[in-house]
């Protein structure tokens, strides 16, 4: 009763050990082309393995095709007051919009700016088997050629009542960095023999009783607040070994 008012799916197959996607060049292909693994359980014809795959072409068409979530794409900000209250406040979200930004000379209501996070990216289901694919890649370019297709596009506007070209765009990647603690001075980490895994000491810690942070009620959200009663939080190696 309610399929058709659902986004649709498509579902590929994939090899076993995530090598590739049966499609395009390789959608009539019975063996992995990598590995040389069987597309197919014995003597069937069900795939050893599937991918299902949420196309963000329908998703963007019901956004301004339906009237009330198309109006919330042209809800005015809140008057700016000098602080940083979502990343649209801040200098690079709006260099985007400047004179060889990626959203140059774009209305801000019709640009879609994008950002992909593959922390965990459990693809086939199978998070308590195996946590991390072997390989993302035959994954991650399905998302690559539809955003290709769909770096501007042509959509219906509700709010307008006539088609808009509407941009999108990738403007943050965020990956897997179980190694370091910090992507930017990429601080090592050091493995804990009881937990199985590495650690990151001290990566998330008050500030010190004694910061100049704790008292400053000019620049900071909490005005009122009493920071002072917060105390350092700081683990030490010996009670993680």
């Amino acid at each position: 009763m309610v399929k058709h008012l659902l986004i649709p799916t498509t579902t590929y197959h994939c090899c076993v050990n995530d090598c590739q996607i049966f499609r395009l060049e390789h959608s009539d292909n019975i063996k992995c082309s990598v590995c040389d693994e069987d597309r197919y359980l014995t003597n069937s014809q069900n795939p050893r393995k599937t991918f299902t795959y949420m196309p963000l072409g329908p998703r963007l068409a019901r956004w301004y095709g339906t009237d009330n979530v198309c109006k919330l794409l042209y809800s005015k900000q809140e008057v700016a007051n000098g602080k940083l209250g979502d990343f649209t406040d801040g200098s690079i979200y709006e260099s985007w919009y400047e004179e060889g930004g990626v959203f140059e000379n774009m209305e801000e209501s019709l640009t879609v700016p994008l950002a992909l996070f593959t922390d965990g990216l459990n693809p086939n289901k199978s998070m308590a088997t195996q946590k991390n694919q072997k390989h993302l890649d035959p994954y991650l370019e399905l998302i690559v050629d539809e955003l290709l297709t769909l770096s501007e596009c042509k959509l219906f506007n509700t709010y307008k009542g006539a088609p808009c070209n509407v941009k999108v765009a990738l403007l943050h990647v965020s990956s897997q960095a179980a190694l370091r603690g910090c992507p930017y001075c990429r601080e090592t980490g050091e493995y804990c023999k009881n937990l199985h895994k590495v650690v990151h000491l001290s990566n998330r810690s008050f500030l010190p009783t004694n910061h100049h942070l704790r008292s400053d009620t000019t620049n900071l959200h909490q005005r009122g607040k009493n920071l002072q009663q917060l105390s350092t939080c700081i683990p030490t190696k010996k009670s993680m070994t």
